[in-house]
């Protein structure tokens, strides 16, 4: 009897064993997986396509935002290159003006020569300049190669370089005359297909046309202030330059600079 009972209750036990072992071997070469499983892998293939719908949207709204924002560049840049030209037509009109104003005060001058103002006292008193919605403008601007054609503010700052070109320092009686402009396609951005050799000219409000010519092109480190505004006339510097036009290369980090002497005129 014991022996019965130990030899009946051993097979029962490997009975059921074998058979849960059977069971699960049946259930893996059918392609079943228990319960637990199943859940684990679909909570998985859920978070997948959640992170999916996320980088999509985040990818579209990326997208949208770089679209957005070349859109407002091009829209500046029009609007921009509009201001100029609106401003440059009202200054060419006060320059005629002003050019025949500044004949008959040539007249007067040559029958009163001790009245008229050396170059000294020009330097002092600053250079004359013309108001247009508020802004004041020194004159005109011309690259006749690459077909520019701008007038030009006294002062500069980040609003006023939106709407046209800015002294950025020195002035034209010195010789140090130093502008700046947006690299616009209708503002400076030509400037960068300009060789040595060109002409360039300034006209004052007053009428007066400077002829300079380009002697070399630089680029200049957006620190480099001193560099940029270095001239004949500072005494630590060498170089020979009496007008300097620079604008922001693509990408702003450098400063592309056209330095120009003033032509011999006979």
């Amino acid at each position: 009897m014991d022996n019965y009972d130990q030899n009946d209750r051993q097979p029962l036990s490997d009975g059921y064993d074998s058979y849960d072992n059977e069971a699960a071997e049946e259930n893996a070469g059918a392609g079943k997986a228990p319960e637990p499983v199943k859940q684990e892998t679909s909570r998985k293939r859920k978070r997948r396509r959640i992170g999916s719908s996320v980088a999509i949207v985040l990818g579209m709204l990326l997208i949208l935002a770089s679209v957005g924002l070349v859109a407002y560049n091009m829209n500046e840049a029009i609007e921009a290159g509009k201001s100029a030209e609106r401003n440059s037509e009202i200054l060419s009109g006060m320059i005629d003006e002003n050019r025949v104003e500044a004949e008959r005060e040539s007249e007067l001058n040559a029958q009163y020569p001790d009245q008229v103002l050396n170059v000294d006292d020009r330097k002092i008193r600053g250079m004359p300049t013309e108001e247009i919605d508020g802004n004041q403008y020194i004159g005109q601007l011309e690259v006749p190669s690459v077909k520019v054609s701008l007038p030009v503010m006294y002062n500069w700052n980040y609003k006023q370089l939106r709407i046209a070109p800015c002294r950025y320092s020195g002035s034209y009686y010195s010789d140090d005359l130093v502008i700046c402009g947006h690299n616009y396609r209708s503002h400076f951005s030509p400037l960068r297909s300009v060789s040595p050799g060109a002409d360039v000219y300034f006209i004052t409000v007053k009428g007066e046309q400077i002829h300079y010519i380009v002697s070399n092109v630089e680029q200049v480190k957006p620190t480099g202030i001193e560099e940029m505004i270095a001239n004949s006339n500072n005494s630590d510097s060498t170089s020979e330059w009496d007008l300097t036009l620079f604008t922001c290369t693509l990408g702003g980090r450098t400063r592309y600079a056209l330095r120009c002497v003033r032509a011999d005129e006979d």
